[in-house]
């Protein structure tokens, strides 16, 4: 089933750039510049505010902002948000006060603010963006669900497996080896290696899905459904994946998952 979901586009995350970055330092500077990094350009401190989760809070060190310097001598000063992510962000952009990027997950959001002169118009960078230009060259169908009522393009959208699920299963890769365990494939080998973890600690719960039902929203593709409306190619009609059997069989399997092997849920 090969479908476009406007939906998934706007919430998705998507890093939209404000107007500092792009557009040749209108705020003074993009970002503070220092010695040369692994690209050859001079190192970068760029500004960066992000959702940050009371589960899995923000933390200076984690390894991906050390990888992002080493390879582009890029660093980010970053100003995590805990709750009421919107609010924080819309007095930021009212208020002036716009660090070089920040999260928008909502094309609405981005084309306010982006034709208020908050965020840049990526049409006007595609000569810095040949990879990009011809990927709305080539489906234009994503090009059309993420343009602004201008005809501008403040939202990057979304698409193939980034698009379907950008969520991946985390293993305790020493629980599988001590007992010759494969990890699965597929969401029926995963319940078969999560009865066998039950069986060798009764105590545990063998897998956690966390953030209510949200996980649904990534699982659904795998099910050949979604969790909201999309439109079918194959079939040529919008559908609503809730009222599909589909999407039933995925609730089912959940509820099998919770009664057998003790799923966990936060």
């Amino acid at each position: 089933m090969k479908f476009w979901n406007r939906k998934w586009g706007r919430v998705a995350l998507a890093a939209v750039l404000t107007g500092a970055l792009l557009s040749g330092c209108a705020k003074g500077e993009a970002g503070k510049e220092g010695n040369a990094g692994a690209l050859g350009t001079k190192e970068i401190t760029l500004d960066m505010m992000t959702f940050s989760h009371t589960n899995w809070p923000y933390k200076e060190n984690w390894p991906i902002y050390q990888y992002l310097k080493e390879a582009t001598g890029i660093s980010f000063k970053v100003q995590p948000v805990m709750s009421d992510y919107t609010t924080t962000m819309n007095l930021a952009i009212s208020s002036g006060e716009i660090p070089d990027l920040m999260m928008v997950n909502s094309l609405n959001a981005a084309n306010t603010h982006g034709a208020s002169g908050a965020f840049v118009d990526y049409f006007e960078h595609l000569d810095k963006m040949p990879n990009y230009k011809k990927f709305l060259e080539d489906h234009p169908e994503v090009k059309a669900a993420i343009l602004s009522p201008e005809g501008k393009n403040y939202f990057m959208p979304l698409y193939g497996l980034e698009q379907q699920s950008r969520r991946s299963w985390l293993y305790r890769d020493d629980i599988f080896k001590k007992h010759n365990l494969t990890p699965p494939t597929t969401y029926d080998e995963l319940y078969t290696v999560a009865k066998k973890l039950k069986e060798l600690y009764p105590d545990s719960f063998p897998i956690a899905v966390f953030n209510g039902l949200s996980p649904l929203v990534n699982m659904a593709p795998a099910f050949n459904t979604s969790s909201s409306y999309y439109y079918d190619y194959e079939k040529e009609e919008w559908r609503y994946g809730p009222t599909e059997d589909n999407y039933r069989i995925m609730v089912e399997y959940m509820n099998k998952g919770l009664d057998r092997t003790g799923f966990h849920g936060a």
